[in-house]
């Protein structure tokens, strides 16, 4: 037997030499096939895309669901337009994404609304946002270690701040909530909040479900992986893409603050998922939303500027920001930079009745 700290050295020394030889041989033979690289490699990469990209659908689909895009005004009296959405139906009115919140939505004249999607233990498809039930419920427990009879038995409205008035408040399933929806005529984004790939046929199955789907809803979501297999599997289904600074690196964000991360990473960490929000960024405004064929872009509120108005409406999407709550803040999306953007409340939101207009 020979000795293993020789044969361990010996192999060492062997992988460095083979690995310098081809160090050498490539640099040697470099000047004679950089060019022909340097060429063939990026086409290579042009046409791959383009063949795996998923054109989005006709833009008569998506001018259903969303109406003119705002910068034009209003349109004709009585015709579609796509002021303000209601963030999980409004959750300072009514408990979250429950089906009382999205029927006093369309009470109040509301035209459309946003919920959440994600999967119980059991994989019932569940309009809930938070990973844990704590913080509306107060009670202990994770969505997707809970099943559907243990969450359908928790009551939503718990530590809402009109608790006595909603008291009772169930989880709403998807299917009963977009049922719920459709019949108010509500045009509704989709937000996936699980990472779980199994949401790709949630969604497949829903729209084969209520087909007006395809003309009243947008699926959204910031795992952009989820939308590109949604797409892929029905190009028919109009997707958006939302995005916010600093997601890798915080969990939290504000234009004010910047960004706040509550949960200490290991060393060296923070610096890779630094260098994952640059490019998280950067493909996100010259590759992502061309790849996906996406229709639109939430945006988060902090962020929004005529410069990226500019730039996304030349590429023809569609800006959403999220979430204006404030009465200037409406007035401000609306009036100064004619965007469409989601609430917290219908309080500060215009007459529907009246003739005022976003231009003002």
């Amino acid at each position: 037997m020979g000795n293993p700290i020789v044969d361990l050295f010996s192999a060492c020394l062997t992988a460095w030499l083979v690995f310098y030889g081809a160090l050498l041989l490539t640099f040697d033979l470099w000047p004679f096939f950089a060019l022909s690289v340097g060429t063939v490699i990026p086409v290579l990469l042009f046409v791959a895309a383009w063949w795996l990209r998923v054109p989005p659908p006709a833009a008569e689909v998506v001018n259903e669901i969303l109406g003119p895009d705002p910068v034009h005004g209003v349109p004709e009296k009585g015709k579609f337009l796509m002021r303000s959405v209601a963030h999980r139906g409004a959750p300072l009115d009514a408990p979250e994404n429950s089906i009382v919140a999205f029927r006093m939505c369309a009470a109040k004249g509301c035209t459309a609304v946003e919920l959440d999607v994600q999967l119980t233990k059991d994989e019932v498809p569940v309009v809930f946002h938070d990973t844990t039930v704590e913080r509306l419920t107060g009670k202990q427990g994770v969505v997707s270690e809970m099943t559907w009879d243990e969450l359908s038995k928790l009551d939503i409205a718990a530590t809402h701040h009109l608790s006595d008035e909603f008291k009772g408040t169930r989880v709403a399933r998807l299917d009963e909530a977009i049922k719920e929806c459709l019949e108010h005529d509500l045009r509704i984004f989709i937000d996936l909040k699980d990472k779980d790939t199994k949401l790709v046929k949630v969604i497949l199955d829903i729209f084969s479900k209520f087909p007006k789907l395809y003309s009243r809803a947008v699926v959204s979501g910031f795992n952009p992986l989820l939308i590109y297999m949604v797409r892929r599997a029905n190009p028919g289904i109009t997707c958006s893409l939302a995005f916010r600074p600093f997601w890798f690196t915080a969990n939290q964000y504000s234009g004010e603050g910047g960004p706040i991360q509550t949960v200490p990473q290991p060393f060296g960490m923070p610096i890779l998922l630094g260098v994952l929000d640059k490019i998280n960024h950067w493909m996100l405004n010259h590759f992502t939303y061309y790849f996906l064929g996406l229709s639109a872009i939430l945006l988060h509120n902090d962020i929004v500027s005529q410069e990226d108005l500019r730039r996304w409406r030349e590429r023809h999407l569609r800006v959403v920001a999220w979430s204006a709550n404030k009465p200037v803040e409406k007035k401000y999306f609306s009036k100064i930079l004619k965007v469409t953007y989601m609430t917290d409340t219908m309080i500060g939101e215009p007459d529907t009745n009246s003739d005022e207009i976003i231009h003002g």
